[in-house]
């Protein structure tokens, strides 16, 4: 999907309405079926289609069901820091993460991961655009960026 037309919002609309118990995941991946919206190795493009969703629910355009309480929960895990007594340290579970998450990541996608984004090393800040934003009308916060490399030595050099 190159633009977003009013056809598209309408069809966000009709969705919405006539499965109230869907969730944004269901949501999402029903409008990328429809849309017939993957990526070149054919991967669904649901979490695109979520990132698109929530802007179009920011622009008022329209409303989505409620959050589960496992999608808030996981928002919220980049934060969590365990007591030390009870569980393991946060980057004791970030170490494991970054660990599995190449072979994970290359076994659904097709394709390697190099980078990932967690809060160690600052690498600059965003130009307040969207992948989604081809005619650069949206206002999108200009924020921090911080990776972590998973490989030792990246193509075209290490991060600064």
């Amino acid at each position: 999907m190159t633009q977003v037309t009013e056809n598209h919002v309408q069809a966000v609309k009709q969705r919405i309405d006539d499965n109230p118990s869907w969730s944004r995941s269901r949501l999402s991946i029903e409008l990328c079926q429809l849309w017939n919206w993957h990526s070149p190795v054919g991967q669904m493009k649901d979490m695109a289609c979520r990132d698109l969703l929530l802007k179009l629910e920011r622009r008022g355009q329209i409303v989505l069901p409620s959050r589960s309480v496992s999608a808030k929960r996981g928002e919220n895990m980049k934060s969590l820091v365990y007591d030390r007594h009870e569980r393991p340290p946060a980057s004791h579970l970030l170490g494991k993460i970054c660990r599995r998450i190449r072979g994970e990541w290359q076994e659904k996608c097709g394709h390697g991961l190099l980078l990932l984004e967690t809060f160690w090393r600052y690498v600059g800040l965003t130009k307040g655009r969207s992948r989604n934003d081809r005619c650069h009308k949206l206002e999108i916060p200009v924020k921090a960026v911080y990776l972590y490399p998973l490989v030792k030595h990246l193509p075209g050099g290490d991060l600064q």
